[in-house]
């Protein structure tokens, strides 16, 4: 389906229902249409979902329209839905861009999660630190990660919008939610992309470049505080214990020993690997020392992968959990220096394993601080405790 046949249309669309005919509206559209092999199926879906009678009356008689150029046509089909975009779009009311509203096409909850969002990717852009669509959704309290898909496209419309209002570059802050497997942002991100059709059509090791150099714009932008304040918006702001407040009762075992539920949490882990997502069968090294006279309670070395393990029992409490986070980025960077001083390259994760439920209250700190967290660990006593 050529794009040069469809844009009228989805033009004159647009038009009919006063929508702003912006290029990346359009795009968005464009995109939508052509990952559809059936458009006759596509406006019976519309008309089911949607209970707006004028936005079916108009959709419907793009999508006939559209079906006279292409009843014969079958385009590779993709996760983008018409119906969904169209839905994102031409939602029940409109947000104006205008005194810190935040601009976004589309319903109540997508509008709300969007402002939950929003300052939590400047906070990762300002920390030049990626999120995962899953760690993204649990930190907001979404249960189905796949929700963030309109989500993000929301934000990207607004900030497009900003853009043009602004009338300067504005970075596209969705390119920092990326797959937790190719590190890589999904598929609906392509609008937003410099070039949205090199983007698409590109191999993962193009769309790495290209998100590369986007991401470098994102981590260097300089008007965060200006873009928050613009959608009335305050920063998801960071707080830990001050360190005395970490030295109580709670830290007795940190220099002279360790309880017992800790150690039986390490001991497990170590013969374990999988309790904390590892495929290695191989067991790990307690207590792995580095030159610095530092221990970390578990290392697996595997080849070229190196996986620490910072182990928390069931019985640590929350200032036990934060200063946790915090051991990992040192026993991460105390790894690399290693692995520098023998001129050996090696891939160096850091994990902090807890043999509880991670509070809510960290997430924000685990996130920018990029540490991977395994909770709820539990070692044959605790199980018989359950």
């Amino acid at each position: 389906m050529r794009n040069e046949i469809i844009r009228p249309f989805v033009e004159r669309i647009l038009k009919r229902l006063q929508y702003p005919q912006t290029p990346i509206v359009i795009d968005l559209v464009l995109q939508a249409i052509k990952a559809e092999n059936d458009l006759r199926e596509v406006y019976n879906r519309i008309v089911a979902e949607n209970d707006h009678d004028t936005v079916n009356r108009e959709i419907g008689r793009c999508v006939r329209e559209l079906t006279d150029f292409t009843s014969t046509e079958k385009t590779q089909r993709t996760n983008v839905s018409f119906a969904k975009t169209f839905t994102l779009l031409i939602p029940k009311q409109k947000a104006e861009i205008d005194e810190g509203i935040l601009a976004v096409y589309g319903d109540e909850f997508t509008q709300k999660q969007a402002r939950k969002v929003l300052p939590i990717l400047v906070r990762q852009a300002e920390a030049a630190q990626i999120i995962y669509y899953g760690v993204l959704a649990k930190e907001i309290g979404i249960p189905n990660h796949r929700n963030l898909n309109t989500i993000l496209v929301a934000i990207g419309n607004a900030l497009s919008a900003l853009e043009k209002q602004w009338q300067e570059p504005v970075p596209p802050l969705q390119f920092l939610v990326v797959n937790k497997d190719t590190e890589l942002p999904g598929e609906g991100v392509s609008p937003f992309s410099p070039d949205p059709v090199v983007f698409r059509k590109a191999n993962q090791e193009k769309r790495r470049r290209i998100q590369d150099k986007i991401l470098e714009k994102v981590y260097d932008y300089p008007k965060y505080s200006e873009l928050l304040s613009f959608f009335g918006l305050e920063r998801n702001r960071i707080e830990w214990r001050e360190k005395k407040e970490l030295c109580g009762d709670h830290y007795k075992y940190g220099s002279g020993g360790e309880g017992p539920q800790h150690q039986a949490l390490k001991n497990h882990i170590a013969q374990n690997p999988g309790s904390v997502g590892l495929t290695t069968k191989k067991p790990g090294i307690i207590e792995y020392g580095f030159p610095s006279q530092d221990a970390i309670d578990v290392m697996f070395c595997n080849g070229k992968n190196w996986t620490g393990v910072e182990v928390k029992p069931y019985t640590s409490d929350d200032a036990d959990l934060e200063r946790g986070l915090f051991q990992c980025i040192k026993y991460r960077a105390l790894a690399e220096a290693v692995c520098k001083a023998k001129g050996c390259r090696r891939d160096i994760e850091v994990i902090l394993a807890v043999g509880r439920a991670f509070p809510q209250s960290l997430m924000p700190l685990k996130n920018i601080l990029g540490v991977k967290v395994v909770d709820n660990i539990r070692t044959p006593e605790t199980q018989s405790r359950k």
